[in-house]
């Protein structure tokens, strides 16, 4: 029953100038808000299963960024300098002693005045070494990065730079050796110097002009190879 004019009838609801009956409250707000109202129920029960999934992925995201130091466990790394100078004496092959950490490390750490290699694979090291210059004539020097047995001290690979020293000033050293170790934490790498100057030779600590650091490769141990000293090639040209 309709009334265009007047007061609604009891049990009827309003919508602007008519009235209706024979509904349930539920259907007269259907009615009202032409679905919008159960469309709106809908879309929140879907963005509450959408916040739930958000949260999910949240959660998820945060355990593997703690989780970050898995992926660079296949990495290794690690880098030092000299705290000091040092006055180093002729002709004997010492090691210098880097004994100063410089950022993180992962795989590799400080160890003797080196740095211990604490997992097999393909590895590089790096160093700068510099010397005061000379007084009056030139002399001769050579900077090794060695490898060495932490067991027993042998050399277990070594590569060799020579530079010489002149009047004219300082001397930087700096190269690089590649290399594989074959085992876990049984190699450390040093940086070792000679010289033939009839006085002690200073050496540069700090982190201008010193440094040594390792980085890791590969994990891979294949083509193992080294020779320090091969045989004559012959004529080339």
């Amino acid at each position: 029953m309709t009334t265009p004019h007047g007061s609604a009838p009891d049990g009827a609801w309003q919508f602007a100038s008519g009235f209706g009956q024979g509904m349930t409250e539920d259907e007269a707000l259907a009615l009202a808000t032409g679905g919008a109202r159960g469309n709106l129920e809908q879309a929140d029960e879907e963005w509450a299963l959408v916040r739930g999934d958000l949260q999910a992925l949240i959660d998820e995201q945060d355990q593997f960024k703690e989780r970050l130091d898995l992926l660079e466990g296949v990495y290794g790394y690690c880098n030092t300098f000299m705290s000091a100078n040092w006055l180093v004496a002729q002709d004997h092959l010492l090691a210098l002693p880097f004994d100063t950490q410089l950022g993180p490390n992962v795989g590799a750490v400080p160890y003797e005045g080196g740095i211990r290699l604490q997992t097999r694979g393909l590895w590089r090291a790096d160093t700068i070494v510099t010397c005061d210059k000379m007084t009056s004539s030139n002399f001769a020097a050579q900077v090794y990065i060695t490898v060495l047995s932490v067991a027993t001290g042998a050399v277990y690979s070594e590569t060799r730079f020579d530079i010489v020293l002149t009047p004219s000033g300082s001397e930087s050293a700096a190269f690089s050796k590649t290399f594989v170790v074959p085992t876990d934490d049984d190699y450390v790498v040093k940086a070792r110097i000679q010289h033939n100057r009839t006085a002690r030779l200073r050496v540069f600590g700090g982190t201008l002009r010193s440094a040594l650091s390792v980085n890791k490769w590969s994990t891979n141990t294949s083509n193992n190879v080294d020779i320090p000293e091969p045989a004559d090639g012959g004529e080339l040209g």
